[in-house]
Parts: structure tokens; sequence; C-alpha cells
């Protein structure tokens, strides 16, 4: 237990800023907006919050599907939650092994983004979205903090395997 301490906080401080960050939104939205209460409610377009910068506004969002809201569809949620467990238990089996810290905090990381989202979809249905990242017309998908932490973990895996690549070839 004492290889995974280290692991462990990185996995719960993704997860528990993920989900402030989710209850702040919801807070707001229910609070201003009552009849947005779940991910059945019909919402045909994200709901507008605040404009933060001209290039980064809060909106709130249901996400029922994966990245750009791919596998959307109606049972998919369940799908979704046994694939991210799927995932989650591999890093865990891969972390048994691993020696690489970065690697490890990278993989702390997608544990914890993964587990953040796993828990909407289990509660709602689907996964609460507010950041919403745009320039010159054009707008990202709109992700949450559970995303960006999946993201960074997984530039920290893609990172320490080129690092490593890089050794390799220097020894030959």
């Amino acid at each position: 237990m004492k290889k995974f301490k280290n692991v462990l906080w990185v996995v719960g401080i993704a997860f528990v800023l993920d989900q402030i960050t989710k209850w702040i939104i919801l807070k707001k939205i229910v609070t201003s907006i009552p009849f947005v209460v779940s991910a059945t409610d019909l919402i045909p377009t994200p709901v507008y919050i605040a404009k933060v910068t001209s290039f980064f506004n809060i909106i709130f969002a249901w996400n029922k599907g994966v990245s750009f809201s791919i596998l959307s569809g109606d049972k998919m949620q369940w799908i979704l939650v046994l694939i991210s467990l799927a995932i989650v238990s591999l890093l865990i089996h891969w972390l048994k092994s691993e020696k690489n810290e970065i690697r490890k905090i990278g993989f702390g990381l997608i544990i914890g983004g993964a587990l953040g989202n796993v828990i909407d979809r289990i509660r709602f249905g689907a996964v609460v979205d507010f950041l919403d990242v745009h320039a010159y017309g054009y707008h990202w998908p709109t992700f949450n903090v559970a995303d960006m932490c999946i993201v960074l973990g997984a530039g920290l895996y893609l990172w320490t395997q080129v690092q490593a690549e890089k050794i390799k070839n220097k020894k030959k």
C-alpha cells in the first residue's frame, strides 16, 4: 500500500476537484434555472452561465457520450461505465509494476478523472461538462476537470514513453 500512497493522493485530488467543480456548476444552475436538474431533461443546447474571457466561457451541458459526444446513445451510459472501470482496473494493474514516478502520476490523473466521470454517469446518466473554450467562432467541445485530468495523465504517459525511447536510442 505504501507503494501506492502518492498515486492515491493524485487520484483523490483529481476526483475531489472534479466533483467539487461539478457540484458548484450544478448548484449554480439548479438555483438559477430550476428546470435543469437531470440529464433526462431535454436541453437542446448548452446553458450559458458566464463569460470569463474573450475565449473562455462557463456553460452547462450534459454529455451522454465520450469526447465530442461520441457513443451518446440512450443505453450507452452503462457500457461507458463498464469500459471506464475496465480501463481503471488495467491502469491499477500496470501501476503494480511501474517504476517511473511521472508515469504513476499520469496513471493517477487518468484514474481520478475516469472515476469522476463514472460517478456522473451512475448518478445522472450523463457527465456534467462546463468549460467552454473558443476562438474565432470555433468552439472546442465542452469539457470538465475530469477530462483535463485524463488528457494531462495521458500526456504525461506519452511524454515518459518518448523520453524513455530517447534514452534507449542514446545507449545504442
